[in-house]
């Protein structure tokens, strides 16, 4: 999970992509390369760009389908 001040943006998805998977300072020794990952049908997750990190690094996506709160864990509780 990440928390953006502003607006999310491919940007801000990769960045938070980084530090989850670094496993060295300052980040780690938590870490490491996910094996699935569940987003949100956001724009910005869906990017070409983002796409195209999960891809590179062999991450599953799941594009969680639209209006599913219980699918989204904490981010739609909130």
């Amino acid at each position: 999970m990440a928390v953006t001040p502003g607006h999310l943006s491919r940007e801000s998805v990769l960045a938070a992509l980084r530090a989850a998977v670094v496993r060295e300072e300052p980040f780690g020794p938590q870490g490491g390369l996910p094996e699935k990952v569940r987003v949100d049908r956001g724009k910005d997750f869906l990017s070409r760009t983002v796409t195209a990190a999960f891809n590179a690094l062999d991450v599953t996506v799941e594009d969680l389908p639209s209006y599913t709160p219980r699918l989204k864990g904490t981010v739609e509780g909130a």
